[in-house]
Order: C-alpha cells, then sequence, then structure tokens
C-alpha cells in the first residue's frame, strides 16, 4: 500500500466514530418521528376527485402489484384482468381510506383478497365430478351423440378393448 495514501490510524477511529454517532442519532431523530407516507398528497387529491391524481397511484404501483398477482395466477391475462378489478376497486373505496396504513400496505391487502376470492372461484369452475359425467353419458339420447361417440361407434371389433 503506497503510504501517501494511508491514513493515520488516529484519524480513521476519528472519521468512523464521528459518522457512527451521527448516522445513529440522524435514526434516532427519524425513528422518533412519525413515519409519513410518500403517497399521501395523492391519496388527498383522489379523495377530493381528483383522478388524475390516481392514475399517478395506478403508474406507481402497477408493476409491483402485477408481481404479486402474477405469482399468485401464474396467468398473464388473468393477472391484467384482476389489476383492473383491484385499481377500480381502490378507486370506489379511496374515501374510506384512513391512513393508518401505507397506500401499498392498503392496495396490497386489496390485492391480496381478491385474488385469493378469484383463485377460490376458478377451482370450483374447473371441478367436474366424473359422476356428472356419467349422469351426462346415460342421459345422452341416441340421436344426439357427438362426433366423438360416433367415432366410437366406427371403431372395429377387436379393437375396442384396447380403447
Amino acid at each position: 500500500m503506497d503510504p501517501a495514501l494511508a491514513l493515520p490510524a488516529r484519524r480513521i477511529s476519528d472519521l468512523l466514530s464521528s459518522g457512527l454517532g451521527a448516522r445513529a442519532k440522524s435514526r434516532r431523530e427519524t425513528m422518533d418521528q412519525p413515519r409519513v407516507d410518500p403517497d399521501q398528497e395523492l391519496v388527498k387529491r383522489t379523495q377530493s376527485g381528483d383522478a388524475g391524481a390516481f392514475d399517478e397511484l395506478v403508474i406507481k404501483y402497477t408493476p409491483r402489484l402485477y408481481g404479486l398477482v402474477y405469482n399468485m395466477t401464474s396467468n398473464h391475462e388473468d393477472t391484467n384482468d384482476l389489476l383492473q378489478d383491484i385499481f377500480a376497486k381502490a378507486y370506489r373505496a379511496i374515501r374510506g381510506f384512513r391512513g393508518k396504513s401505507s397506500f401499498y400496505t392498503w392496495i396490497h391487502s386489496i390485492a391480496v383478497n381478491m385474488t385469493l376470492n378469484f383463485l377460490k372461484k376458478r377451482g370450483r369452475r374447473f371441478q367436474l365430478s366424473l359422476d356428472d359425467v356419467d349422469a351426462s353419458i346415460q342421459n345422452d339420447q341416441p340421436g344426439a351423440r357427438s362426433g366423438l361417440g360416433r367415432a366410437a361407434e366406427k371403431i372395429e371389433r377387436g379393437h375396442d378393448e384396447i380403447v
């Protein structure tokens, strides 16, 4: 190491102690002060009817919420649809936002709840009982056969056991 670049040991300890003390003091001061939501002004403007302020919130939080919702749904189309619904619900409910949490915390909880509700509905929609399928086959009318039913009838004897 070049001696011209080396700082004396006393100088280093002075720098470290003075820097740490100043940083610790500034941290204590900031911890004693109430936290201010950086979006508070945009929220107040939105609550008073300024739709442009809400547009700024949408632009700011779309990437974060997109990641959250996409990780839950694994589907881009569902994520885009849900984001529209989430922001619409937040806009309708923003007058009730009291500011006890940050705006992002509030809209994050809306996003999680709406996505969970969507996933529950999607799960119910895709469940199909084999009993339902069996009942629909038994209730099939002979003249209303599907293409698959007609193709199955054409299978030669001897090959039908494979299927």
